[in-house]
């Protein structure tokens, strides 16, 4: 079951790998990106914290394109505007 702190904290991993700038420093450093932003790397359920702290900054870039356009499309559900497919 997904918990309101996991959400709260791939919402800022979202958030980051929004701005070129904050998606290379998650690249290098995701501990501490994710926790200057004021979320815990512990809430992020593991298995999506392994892979997305395995990705390169190219793969952020088109994970969150993949996330765009399928908002843009209608295709995800949820509170935010847009976000990635979690």
């Amino acid at each position: 079951m997904t918990t309101e702190n996991a959400r709260a904290a791939v919402s800022k991993v979202d958030q980051l790998i929004r701005d070129p700038r904050s998606r290379q420093q998650f690249h290098q450093d995701p501990h501490a990106t994710l926790r200057n932003a004021g979320a815990d790397p512990g809430d992020v359920p593991t298995a999506v914290w392994e892979i997305l702290t395995d990705m390169t900054p190219a793969e952020l870039e088109a994970v969150l394109a993949l996330g765009v356009a399928l908002a843009d499309a209608g295709l995800l559900e949820g509170k935010q505007p847009y976000g990635i497919i979690f």
